[in-house]
């Protein structure tokens, strides 16, 4: 591989891929949709949050890997990207406690989601683990991106990649406390 780090991602992304199918894959949509409190968040709006985050970095993955990403320019400032690239996976590598503060357009719809949240995850994920095997041709420490969420904030890609996959990390495992509180409902 071009970009080392790259197998690990692509290893632990196929994983959070097997658990979702394994464990909440033979869910109901009640079970799915299962709250413990108004504040807390659904097992399925967690697997939304993940398709959400991933789809609102894909069109400048795809751009970049297509060839047709014009850089702007303040991705081409010193210093600022890896400052924020490194802040940005500290961050993420830290415990989770509870639902993310999401941004609009990412938080997840209130409204019951319907079981075929887990069939757009297998397909989603399956895509984003095929662009970034795709992405591999690309020498990922000299691209620097602009944050969707924040157009001040630029990354370098090795750092998006990375935070791509502990944000599926730490979603499923919020999801998988979800599952294991002992008020969640049984069949």
């Amino acid at each position: 591989m071009k970009n080392p780090y790259l197998k690990d991602i692509i290893e632990r992304m196929d994983l959070v891929g097997k658990k979702v199918a394994g464990t909440l894959g033979f869910l109901t949509t009640q079970q799915l949709n299962w709250r413990e409190n108004p504040q807390s968040w659904s097992i399925a709006q967690y697997v939304h949050y993940i398709i959400a985050i991933n789809k609102s970095y894909l069109p400048t993955l795809i751009q970049v890997n297509n060839g047709t990403r014009k850089a702007k320019k303040r991705e081409k400032l010193p210093i600022l990207p890896d400052l924020w690239g490194t802040m940005l996976v500290r961050m993420l590598k830290s415990d989770p406690k509870g639902p993310p503060k999401a941004t609009n357009g990412l938080t997840p719809p209130s409204s019951p989601i319907g079981n075929e949240i887990l069939e757009e995850f297998a397909e989603h994920q399956g895509s984003m683990i095929h662009l970034l095997q795709e992405l591999d041709r690309e020498d990922h420490d000299s691209i620097i991106i602009t944050s969707p969420e924040n157009s001040f904030v630029t990354y370098p890609i090795k750092d998006i990649i990375k935070g791509l996959c502990l944000q599926e990390e730490r979603h499923l495992k919020l999801a998988l406390e979800v599952l294991g509180n002992s008020n969640f409902p049984k069949e």
